[in-house]
């Protein structure tokens, strides 16, 4: 069992959060010890980490929350890839080591600072630590968590947000050059669509897509529906998947879904906090990366599978799956 400090210190999130998370959300009831101390277990370590997940890619906490009492309601393991952040509980009790990620504390230092330099020495740092879907777990999101936090609280600028966000963008932005083939051939087209412009979740999950190779073009925020049709157009693309970060972007990205859906075969993701405002053909990833790009990895395995995103009648109705 762990105190409100050591929960702290092993999600990246402050202990006036988790207290303000509990009162406010009811994310999480811990015990308390005799004298009064709340206690966290494992499970609700890695419950803490998923919300933070998902705070960082652009929920509310309200909404985290909703996603996490429904996880445990269905019984999912809240962390979907990758071993949890603090690793597995050993024989006597105690988690074993976790990977070495820069502590969150250190990062947001610099972003307080605007210190670009060392900011991205920090990712540079997590990102070569674990696997890339345990850091955005363990180290990014929580970080634009607690950034987000203290945005709110009027502790830090937009100016001081943007330039992070700049930074963390950067990095991921190498890491997605670093993964690509050397063809120019793109399976699976990412962005978001006009408007839209919180783009750190869709390129980290073509990051991780590009790195399990899927090969991916990237198109960024703000791109118009007729723009995704041409995108598909020049490549071939078999899949598209738009990102829908916040309500105000559910218009534009449905104006997106039923430009591609004109295009026959074509498989259709949707990501983000409001995916579940955007209706078929478009095909919800849910809100864990890894989980997103394993569905979409198998859609485009399988064409001729019923949930096949706008595949033609004709294949819908092929039979099983080929494999």
């Amino acid at each position: 069992m762990f105190t409100i400090k050591q929960a702290a210190q092993l999600t990246g999130i402050p202990p006036a959060t988790l207290r303000a998370w509990e009162r406010r959300y009811a994310v999480l009831r811990p015990p308390r010890s005799a004298g009064g101390y709340r206690l966290y277990d494992d499970a609700a370590i890695r419950e803490l980490d998923v919300m933070a997940a998902l705070v960082g890619l652009g929920h509310s906490p309200q909404q985290a929350a909703a996603e996490v009492g429904a996880r445990r309601a269905r019984g999912a393991a809240p962390r979907e890839a990758g071993a949890p952040k603090g690793g597995t509980p050993s024989a006597g009790g105690r988690r074993a080591a976790a990977p070495a990620l820069p502590p969150i504390d250190a990062a947001l230092v610099a972003v307080r600072a605007q210190d670009a330099r060392a900011l991205a020495r920090h990712a540079e740092i997590a990102f070569a630590a674990a696997p890339m879907p345990e850091v955005l777990d363990g180290w990014l999101f929580p970080l634009l968590a607690a950034i987000s936090d203290a945005w709110a609280a009027g502790e830090l600028s937009v100016a001081t947000e943007h330039a992070a966000s700049h930074v963390l963008m950067r990095v991921l932005a190498d890491r997605l050059d670093a993964a690509l083939p050397a063809s120019a051939e793109s399976a699976v087209l990412v962005g978001l669509p006009g408007g839209a412009r919180h783009e750190l979740g869709a390129l980290a999950f073509a990051v991780v897509a590009a790195q399990q190779g899927i090969p991916v073009a990237y198109l960024g925020a703000d791109l118009p529906a007729p723009e995704w049709a041409a995108a598909v157009a020049a490549t071939g693309a078999a899949a598209a998947v738009v990102a829908v970060p916040t309500r105000a972007d559910i218009r534009a990205g449905r104006e997106v879904v039923a430009t591609l859906a004109e295009v026959p075969g074509l498989v259709i993701g949707v990501g983000g906090s409001a995916q579940a405002s955007l209706r078929p053909p478009a095909i919800a990833l849910g809100h864990d990366i890894q989980a997103g790009v394993d569905t979409l990895s198998h859609l485009l395995r399988t064409p001729a599978h019923p949930g096949n995103g706008n595949a033609p009648a004709s294949a819908r109705s092929a039979g099983p799956p080929r494999r």
